[in-house]
């Protein structure tokens, strides 16, 4: 467990699973994912954490409130590469929980385990180019865009522009 500010980054639980669902199927926000949005029943969402539990080059966390332990989002740091040292980020909020200060503070403490617990000098993300104000976070993160993927994913019968960031970590 990792714990910053109001929240901290855990491992899921079982009893994370009823919290999980409704934030699985917001089509609003697994679309600015970049995901395909399907119906996930309380099953599915169990199987995805399994599966992704799995991964040798993936560690998830649940992203919790410390007051009350209820579930905010999850963050995801995947294709880690202990060779090269570096990560991919993803990180999903509930809507209740975003423009609360909950999105940085989870960031940074998934940056100070990439660095102190996996050794890790570098964290990459896509995020769509019509996110500004996910992209404006990562900016106050510290990460600099590095290219944009021109028509890159396709969402609603429209090609959309895909922006890559990147950020270095301390060393």
């Amino acid at each position: 467990m990792i714990a910053r500010g109001s929240l901290v980054l855990r491992e899921w639980r079982e009893s994370d699973i009823a919290q999980l669902v409704p934030l699985r199927n917001d089509v609003p926000t697994q679309l600015q994912l970049m995901t395909r949005p399907r119906p996930n029943s309380a099953a599915s969402v169990r199987d995805w954490l399994i599966a992704k539990s799995k991964q040798s080059d993936l560690v998830l966390f649940v992203i919790a409130s410390q007051a009350d332990d209820s579930v905010l989002g999850y963050l995801q740091l995947n294709h880690i590469d202990a060779v090269n040292r570096h990560a991919s980020l993803g990180i999903c909020l509930a809507s209740s929980a975003q423009c609360k200060g909950h999105g940085r503070a989870a960031c940074e403490a998934a940056f100070a385990y990439a660095s102190e617990t996996l050794c890790l000098r570098k964290i990459t993300l896509e995020v769509l180019a019509e996110n500004t104000r996910a992209i404006a976070l990562y900016e106050k993160l510290d990460f600099r865009t590095v290219g944009t993927l021109a028509g890159h994913y396709l969402q609603d019968n429209r090609w959309h522009d895909v922006v890559l960031m990147e950020r270095m970590l301390a060393s």
